[in-house]
């Protein structure tokens, strides 16, 4: 669809084996569009937008891509906001590219186990459970993040050391269940709420 510049909510959902989608002039991208397909690479040039708050506790915010199995990369370069639950499942994504994302919502990469690199270079706000269960994970060091929200990075197996030079708030539970956590650098950190 080389001129769509808005895909409705689950427009192409549960299609189990759409693996390729070329929408070249697609700006906004609603929710749960492409949950549980097939897809393996997406790039999507200039979609700025992902979120709706129409749907925002209804049970259906979010979850852009949740449960795509086979995608392995992500490329949305003008995106600032990652949206609930957007890549939830994505067990085989290991490739991000989100130069401009300054938040990442609820969940948004919980149990994408093949992430194994956290690059994100204006990120400030982390929700809670975004990158809850990663198993690939040993290091993070992201230097813009002010705000870390609760059980953002629990139970992660691996995670050894972390680094937020700029972060003044952890929430509950941020850190929890991560059994080889053995290294902490927060200089800028003020509140440190119960069992980080």
């Amino acid at each position: 669809f080389a001129s769509c510049t808005r895909i409705g909510p689950l427009a192409f959902a549960s299609c189990s084996k759409l693996f390729s989608i070329d929408l070249p002039s697609l700006t906004f991208l609603d929710v749960r569009v492409f949950e549980y397909t097939a897809l393996v690479s997406i790039e999507l040039n200039k979609v700025t937008d992902s979120s709706d708050d129409r749907y925002r506790g209804s049970g259906a915010y979010g979850s852009h891509f949740r449960g795509c199995q086979q995608l392995t990369s992500v490329t949305m370069p003008l995106l600032n906001k990652i949206g609930e639950n957007m890549f939830n499942g994505c067990s085989s994504l290991s490739t991000l590219n989100f130069p401009l994302v300054t938040t990442i919502n609820s969940g948004a990469f919980s149990s994408c186990n093949a992430l194994t690199d956290l690059t994100f270079p204006t990120l400030t706000s982390i929700g809670s459970r975004a990158f809850s269960g990663l198993a690939g994970i040993v290091s993070v060091n992201i230097a813009s993040v002010t705000w870390i929200g609760e059980t953002a990075f629990q139970s992660c197996p691996n995670l050894e050391s972390i680094s937020f030079a700029s972060c003044t708030r952890i929430g509950p539970l941020a850190f929890a269940s991560c059994s080889k956590l053995s290294s902490i650098d927060l200089p800028s950190l003020t509140f440190l709420d119960v069992r980080v």
